[in-house]
């Protein structure tokens, strides 16, 4: 009989051990996923080996290759190291509870929170990436999480009303502007930059409010009192944007299990761009984008029968829209064979499902359109 009582004020956690084979820190609180491809050049390590370390054993960051296989959470810290190699590390693993490094206003038992996938451009920006971060629900299933506590706007902790805020690099001198973003941050707290568009799009990662200078703008440096960031861009854009308090509070939440929810990733809409959303999972796309020209992402065929895959669109696009074109598209709801899926509209939606040879759309909403 399992004891899942403990001490009363104990949460319930199932916890187990895996190998981390990189040299990056790794901080309590973040997903990490398994390396179901791990190989190695060693005798009866390759790919054409039953090598048993691949799995579910290796485990890594999570990315686009890998946001499939959702491992659990991070329950400590572990320092960067110079050489790569045999690391033990503890995970908190789906159907029990864990502290997750959440960025977004979460209320008890009701908000769910999906682990992100940096962006390809932000897991090579430089910077330190949002990989294994938690932030807005995507699908149900492994990787996805409800909340056991109250984090609220603008009481107690300093979270931000709207966490999924479109915002600016102004100028080079490292400011950010966004309409009421920044009501409650102070100086020393976090920024988050999930995605940016535009010239921009490099410069995803963390960083620190050196200076507040309203409720609409702040100066942004890359360590906390650090110098002023002056490498960001003059060209602008628009960026996914969330503050968090500078103590980096972590939120107790139930780890569900089930099936793969993909994770979740965030993303700019670019002109006449055809980046791809990773294959499965959850892409939030920032909108108030102006676009000369249509971004045109096509999305490859899935993985499996029943995979399933749901882009959402925050703000409104002008001018050029977001269209989705897979490489198979299959049945709209009504029957009829689609060829794209058009963005538009703030909070616009479309939820696909693949069937083994083409992608169906289960459902298109506000102003998205299959034709």
């Amino acid at each position: 009989m399992r004891n899942v009582v403990n001490y009363r004020k104990q949460a319930y956690v199932k916890k187990a051990m895996f190998v981390y084979l990189g040299t990056a820190a790794l901080e309590k609180g973040r997903g990490m996923n398994f390396d179901l491809d791990h190989y190695t050049a060693e005798d009866n390590e390759a790919v054409t080996d039953p090598y048993g370390a691949r799995g579910m054993k290796v485990v890594e960051k999570p990315s686009q290759s890998n946001n499939m296989a959702f491992a659990g959470v991070l329950t400590q810290n572990y320092p960067s190291r110079q050489n790569a190699g045999y690391q033990m590390v503890e995970l908190a693993i789906p159907g029990g509870c864990a502290m997750l490094r959440g960025i977004i206003a979460t209320t008890l038992n009701s908000t769910r929170l999906s682990c992100i996938v940096p962006s390809a451009l932000q897991a090579t920006s430089g910077y330190i990436d949002c990989g294994g971060l938690w932030a807005h629900a995507g699908l149900p299933g492994r990787g996805t999480a409800i909340a056991l506590q109250t984090h609220t706007d603008g009481t107690g902790l300093p979270w931000e009303n709207d966490l999924i805020g479109t915002a600016s690099f102004a100028t080079a001198t490292g400011t950010v502007t966004a309409a009421n973003l920044f009501t409650y941050a102070a100086v020393g707290d976090v920024v988050w930059v999930l995605a940016g568009g535009i010239a921009n799009a490099a410069h995803a990662g963390k960083y620190y409010i050196k200076t507040k200078t309203s409720v609409n703008a702040v100066i942004l440096a890359t360590t906390p009192g650090g110098d002023a960031v002056v490498d960001i861009t003059t060209n602008g854009g628009i960026l996914a944007v969330a503050v968090v308090p500078a103590a980096e509070p972590l939120t107790l939440a139930y780890l569900c299990d089930g099936e793969e929810s993909g994770l979740t990733e965030y993303d700019v809409p670019v002109s006449a761009a055809i980046t791809c959303p990773m294959v499965g999972g959850w892409t939030n796309l920032i909108g108030a984008v102006t676009l000369a020209t249509a971004h045109t992402p096509p999305i490859v065929d899935g993985l499996f029968p029943g995979m399933k895959k749901t882009v959402k669109l925050h703000g409104a696009l002008t001018t050029g829209f977001y269209i989705i074109t897979p490489v198979s598209l299959g049945l709209q709801p009504n029957g009829t064979k689609a060829v794209t899926v058009t963005l538009a509209a703030t909070l616009g939606q479309a939820d696909l499902e693949f069937t083994g040879q083409n992608w169906d759309i289960k459902s298109v909403a506000v102003a998205a359109t299959a034709t």
